[in-house]
C-alpha cells in the first residue's frame, strides 16, 4: 500500500512534466533551493534525491506518505494551462482523480505561476494534491504537495506561500 502511494506520488509529479513537518502548530524551518526556485521547507521534512527524484519526506515516512516532490521540465506557455484542461487530462492518467477543489493563475517576482489543487481517491487511499507550478524562460519548476494524513496540510500552505523565485538560478 505505501509502495503504490509512492508509486502514484511519482506518477502525479511525472503528468506534471507532461503538462507543460511535522507541523504541530510550529512555524516551518528548514529552507530549500531547487533549480530556479526557494522556499522553507515545514518542520521534520527533509530532501532527498533517490533515484533521480527530488523529494522532501516527513521524518515519519513511510509509515506517513505525505510528500513534497520537485520536477523541472521543458518550457511551456501559462496560456496552456486552465482548470478545465488540467481536469480533462487528469480525469484520463490518474486513476481515482476526483477533481479540482482550486484553480490559481498569477504573477510572482515576474514569473507566472499556476496553483492547482486536486483529489484523488486511489484504492480508498484519499490524497489531497496541490501542484504549484512556475513558468521560468527556459523550463517549469513544479513543487507537489501530496497530503494523505492531512496532518500537514497547514504546514504545506505555509510551505507554498514561502516559494520564491530565482532569476539568476
Amino acid at each position: 500500500m505505501k509502495k503504490k502511494i509512492l508509486v502514484l506520488s511519482v506518477i502525479i509529479f511525472a503528468f506534471a512534466l507532461l503538462c507543460g513537518c511535522q507541523y504541530y502548530g510550529k512555524a516551518p524551518q528548514s529552507d530549500f533551493k531547487f533549480d530556479k526556485i526557494s522556499g522553507v521547507l515545514p518542520s521534520g521534512f527533509k530532501i532527498t534525491a533517490d533515484g533521480g527524484s527530488v523529494a522532501a519526506l516527513n521524518e515519519n515516512y513511510p509509515t506517513e506518505s505525505d510528500n513534497i516532490t520537485f520536477t523541472s521540465g521543458l518550457a511551456d506557455s501559462v496560456e496552456n494551462y486552465s482548470r478545465e484542461k488540467l481536469d480533462a487530462k487528469y480525469q484520463q492518467t490518474i486513476a481515482g482523480f476526483q477533481g479540482s477543489t482550486f484553480f490559481e493563475k498569477k504573477q510572482q517576482d515576474g514569473f507566472d505561476i499556476v496553483i492547482y489543487k486536486f483529489d484523488v481517491d486511489h484504492k480508498g487511499v484519499q490524497m489531497k494534491t496541490t501542484q504549484c507550478v512556475v513558468f521560468c524562460a527556459d523550463r517549469i519548476n513544479v513543487v507537489t504537495f501530496t497530503s494523505v494524513s492531512g496532518k500537514y496540510d497547514e504546514a504545506f500552505q505555509a510551505c507554498l506561500e514561502s516559494l520564491k523565485v530565482n532569476p539568476a538560478a
